[in-house]
């Protein structure tokens, strides 16, 4: 049975052996207050036997916003219908009438299992799957697959929310655009081939499919959105020349091994596996599988928010002569990050920059004016650290949580404190400053300081042929460790380590095996 719609009354009629029921917007509200004082069951208000209607009806820009129980439908219209059995009506989906008399399914109260979305209702083609259709609220049917046929162009936000047994999504030519979390959190979706007519994939979309392992972006996509694949298990992911908008994370997968980008792009560009963004020299993600070394690109000015956040199998990064900035947890997670070197051209160690790293110790140049809240917090194998001349402020628990946390060492004056510097670091831990800086007093946050004053006294130099070693005395404070470089061109030096030790006042001697066939010799003593 086929009849012609009328938006003025209400309409009912078979289709794909389903019966369907179409709502008048000026209903709207004769139908919310009957269900308000007409409850099915009067010793209790109705819960989930509803669907909610979140857009525009009927020819009308009015926005609704209601609770429909079909049972209670059913009293209204029985006038109107011969029968429509509960059973059918659970079947059926809740459609809201575009201005263009196309039809957007705003809420599906049918069966859990396979569905397969119709491609008109009532004579009406089906062109959106609305905002929150398939929210999994509780109680709400969980599908396994969803078929969706040509003439959808778009599906809505939270679509699919939570739909954890969803495990196959059949997505048509035609579509155009995925919009935020449409498919968030579906855990056993493991396909999901996107169309070559997609443009754009909103923030989170596809947040969360764990068993998602592989995803071909189509050559027209142009834009996707925050965080659109994190969670996922893709182990490479190709961006075609026609993105242009890429959301922060938006390609973050812990399996991920490989970011390329068509050479055709106009902004983005990949080396050596990882995302830059060309117009603005900025170093945007490295993939987060990624193991080993990796080496910045020369010209590289900046590295982006949480541009290594998670590479756990990262050991040293190379940073670029030149790089002025490094953003918000950029190395967040780096366990086993060992060595960085920073650039002298850096003003700012930003906030949770290196939070929870794996470095070892880590010297910070004069050129850095801040430090900021939790930018060296839980790095529990850091023991050693040497802060520049012109650190002026130091952030927040900025060396909290560094259980191994020895030495720290100021080259300049005291910079100021927010507090918690050094919350549940070691109880060790000793700051050190030079002579004639000023600031410090007998406790620098809660920790002893100490002064670092050694001093090399020349006319004490000697060999000691039956050792084969060298020595000279050393003054100052006394039980402070110091390590002893010697290096053989004062013009072009390169220093390495002799000897590191706690001195006490008193001949300092060691062995330097190169002596004899590199000479001269030039000897310094530095913190270690």
């Amino acid at each position: 049975m086929k009849r012609k719609y009328d938006s003025n009354k209400l309409t009912e009629a078979n289709a794909g052996g389903r019966r369907w029921l179409l709502i008048p917007t000026r209903w709207a509200a004769r139908i919310a207050q009957f269900c308000r004082s007409h409850p099915s069951n009067p010793s209790q208000p109705c819960r989930d036997q509803g669907v909610r209607s979140r857009t525009t009806a009927l020819h009308s820009a009015h926005q609704i916003n209601m609770t429909l129980c079909f049972s209670r439908i059913v009293r209204l219209v029985a006038i109107s219908l011969t029968f429509i059995s509960p059973l059918e009506l659970a079947a059926q989906y809740v459609c809201l009438t575009n201005l263009d008399n196309t039809l957007t399914i705003g809420s599906y109260y049918g069966p859990s299992g396979p569905v397969v979305i119709p491609t008109n209702i009532y004579g009406l083609p089906v062109t959106c799957i609305g905002d929150y259709c398939f929210y999994a609220y509780a109680g709400a049917p969980m599908i396994t697959s969803v078929t969706i046929p040509k003439g959808i162009r778009s599906i809505g936000k939270e679509a699919f929310y939570y739909q954890t047994s969803l495990a196959n999504a059949d997505l048509p030519d035609g579509l155009l655009t995925i919009a935020d979390e449409a498919f968030y959190g579906c855990f056993a979706l493991s396909s999901a081939a996107i169309p070559d007519t997609v443009t754009s994939i909103g923030d989170s979309a596809f947040n969360g499919c764990r068993s998602l392992t592989a995803v071909t972006l189509p050559s027209g996509m142009q834009s996707i959105g925050q965080d659109a694949f994190y969670g996922c298990r893709l182990t490479a992911i190709a961006i075609p020349g026609t993105v242009t908008n890429l959301g922060l994370e938006a390609v973050n997968c812990m399996t991920l091994t490989n970011i390329s980008v068509d050479p055709l792009n106009p902004r983005y560009r990949s080396v050596n596996g990882a995302l830059l963004d060309k117009a603005h020299a900025t170093f945007l993600r490295c993939p987060q599988a990624l193991a080993g070394s990796y080496t910045i690109p020369e010209g590289t000015l900046e590295v982006a928010q949480s541009a290594f956040q998670g590479c756990s199998l990262i050991t040293n990064v190379n940073l670029p002569p030149g790089l002025t900035t490094i953003d918000e947890n950029a190395f967040y997670s780096c366990s086993r990050l060992s060595y960085l070197e920073l650039p002298t051209t850096v003003t700012n160690i930003p906030l949770e920059g290196f939070d929870g790293s794996g470095l070892t110790k880590i010297l910070i140049p004069d050129s850095v004016r801040s430090i900021g809240d939790y930018a060296f917090n839980n790095c529990t194998k850091l023991t050693n650290a040497i802060v520049g001349r012109n650190v002026i402020r130091l952030g927040y628990s900025a060396f909290s949580w560094c259980t191994l946390l020895k030495s720290l060492y100021f080259t300049g004056n005291a910079p100021g404190y927010v507090g918690s510097t050094f919350y549940s670091a070691s109880q060790f831990l000793t700051v050190f400053n030079l002579p004639g800086t000023a600031g410090f007093r007998s406790t620098y946050d809660g920790k002893p300081v100490v002064l670092w004053n050694p001093l090399i006294q020349l006319d004490t130099a000697r060999y000691l042929p039956g050792a084969h070693s060298f020595g000279f005395n050393i003054t100052g404070t006394s039980n402070v460790m110091i390590t002893v470089e010697a290096c053989a061109n004062l013009q072009t030096p390169t220093w390495f380590p002799v000897r590191t030790y706690k001195f006490t006042n008193d001949l300092v001697v060691f062995k330097d095996l190169d002596a004899t066939t590199n000479p001269p010799r030039f000897y310094r003593i530095r913190s270690p």
